[in-house]
C-alpha cells in the first residue's frame, strides 16, 4: 500500500464523504472489485477523479530513474505501445518485469499516463518517474519520426 488509502484521498478532495467510503468498502468486500471502480459505479463519481487520487497515492513512492543510466528500452516493451501513444501520453515503455510492463513518465504526467495506459492496455503496468527533458529525448530516440 502506497501512501494514504484511496478513500481518504477522495474524501480529502471532496469527492466522497465518510459514509460513502464505508459503503464502498462494504461493497468491495462483497464483490472483490477495486475501490475506485466500485465508487464510480455506486456514486457516479468521475473516473478522472479516481485516477488523480491514485496518482497522488503513488507519486511519493514511485521510483525515480535516470534514463541516461537505464539500459535501452526492450524491443518487446516498445512494441506494446505505438509511438503515437507514447508521444501523446508522454510515456516510454522500458521493459517487462515478468508480465508487468514498466513505463517511464514524469511526475506531472503520472495521472494521465496511468489513465491512458490502463484504458488502452489489458496488462499490468508499473511506472517509474523521470525528468521531462530526458523522457522527451528517449521517446524521440525510441520512436523516430
Amino acid at each position: 500500500m502506497a501512501g494514504k488509502y484511496l478513500g481518504t484521498l477522495l474524501m480529502e478532495r471532496g469527492i466522497l464523504n465518510p459514509q460513502q467510503v464505508e459503503a464502498v468498502l462494504a461493497r468491495q468486500l462483497q464483490t472483490g472489485q477495486p475501490f475506485g471502480q466500485t465508487a464510480v459505479v455506486m456514486f457516479d463519481i468521475r473516473m478522472a477523479d479516481v485516477w488523480r487520487a491514485l496518482a497522488q497515492q503513488h507519486r511519493d513512492t514511485t521510483p525515480r530513474v535516470d534514463l541516461d543510466q537505464w539500459a535501452s528500452p526492450q524491443k518487446d516493451a516498445l512494441e506494446v505501445i505505438p509511438g503515437r501513444l507514447a508521444w501523446a501520453g508522454k510515456v516510454l515503455p522500458l521493459a517487462f518485469r515478468g508480465a508487468t510492463l514498466i513505463c517511464a513518465t514524469t511526475q506531472r504526467n503520472l495521472c494521465d499516463a496511468m489513465a491512458m495506459l490502463h484504458e488502452k492496455l489489458d496488462i499490468p503496468i508499473d511506472f517509474v518517474l523521470t525528468d521531462e527533458l530526458q523522457l522527451k529525448q528517449h521517446i524521440m530516440e525510441s520512436y523516430p519520426m
